[in-house]
């Protein structure tokens, strides 16, 4: 079992080793993610979305911040894992041409969530897309929860190249913030929450959406980040 282990660290230092991070985006002075080389932040990094460009136009990277109530926070594995079926069942699944490769959760104790993996097809450009939507859910100080939504996407045929890249980012992404050493609240009862997190990223898919990958927006402007020290 131990030289398996040693391969497996092996190949994943490689893999590592392949992406660099130019800099750091710092975001509404409480979120933090790696910019890897070749990538570049759009727009501002003062709100919510934010949004990272491939300089070949082939794929993007955005961050969004939901707000979940205590009353409706997600107490325990059961919970989101129910949230997400409702998410997979209601939102992604009903994306033109979608098909779901890979749903897993995760959880680190101060923080939670899940990585969906699927494909779906931009009607616009008439092309096959990749997706690699990953959450980051903790718990504030008031019980109330924060999640993030880190959603890269891009045409599936460049997608083996971009990949490593937008795992490279979303792994990295930290939240700078106050939070509670755990995330879930096992001993009370709450609102069972998937309906909202459904809502949340329902709404994320609608703003993606409204645009196509490899399009530039006009008004945007490239933001200089931090250099990596």
């Amino acid at each position: 079992m131990r030289p398996i282990l040693i391969i497996l660290a092996i190949a994943f230092g490689l893999v590592a080793a392949s992406v660099s991070a130019a800099g750091f985006a710092t975001v509404a002075g409480e979120a933090r993610l790696p910019v890897a080389d070749r990538w570049v932040v759009v727009g501002d990094t003062t709100n919510y979305p934010l949004e990272l460009l491939h300089e070949s136009g082939q794929a993007e990277l955005l961050l969004f911040r939901s707000e979940i109530a205590e009353n409706e926070a997600v107490d325990n594995q059961q919970q989101l894992r129910t949230a997400v079926d409702k998410v997979v069942e209601n939102v992604i699944l009903t994306l033109p041409d979608s098909r779901l490769l890979t749903n897993t959760g995760y959880y680190e104790t101060a923080r939670t969530g899940f990585v969906l993996e699927f494909v779906s097809t931009d009607t616009a450009a008439d092309s096959t897309l990749k997706h690699r939507l990953k959450t980051v859910i903790y718990r504030l100080p008031d019980q109330s929860q924060v999640m993030f939504t880190l959603w890269g996407k891009g045409i599936r045929s460049a997608w083996d190249d971009v990949e490593p890249s937008v795992v490279f980012m979303q792994d990295g992404f930290a939240f700078l913030g106050e939070s509670q050493d755990h995330v879930f609240v096992t001993s009370r009862k709450y609102l069972w929450p998937g309906l909202i997190i459904a809502l949340a990223i329902l709404a994320t898919v609608l703003l993606i959406r409204k645009g196509r990958t490899g399009e530039r927006p006009a008004e945007s402007t490239p933001v200089h980040f931090s250099r990596h020290r």
